[in-house]
């Protein structure tokens, strides 16, 4: 992995007093970047998971997590 993972999207960052959290939201849409330098030019997989919660002005769905599988052709 090369650098940190770069967040492509509009972050708002809100503090609900009522429950003493800061929550770091992005509206609609966001990419997370993330840069893989191969050592060899060779045909690979990088897989992994992503945990994430999704919520609206008046409620949270249960944290989800999914899976992912990117193919590289070094």
């Amino acid at each position: 992995l090369d650098e940190n993972t770069t967040e492509l999207g509009v972050l708002k960052k809100v503090k609900d007093e009522s429950i003493g959290i800061e929550a770091w939201q992005y509206s609609n849409k966001v990419d997370f970047v993330q840069k893989v330098t191969m050592k060899h030019k060779v045909k690979t997989n990088i897989k992994g998971t992503i945990k994430f919660q999704v919520c609206t002005d008046s409620e949270c769905l249960p944290p989800a997590t999914q899976a992912f599988d990117l193919s590289l052709n070094g």
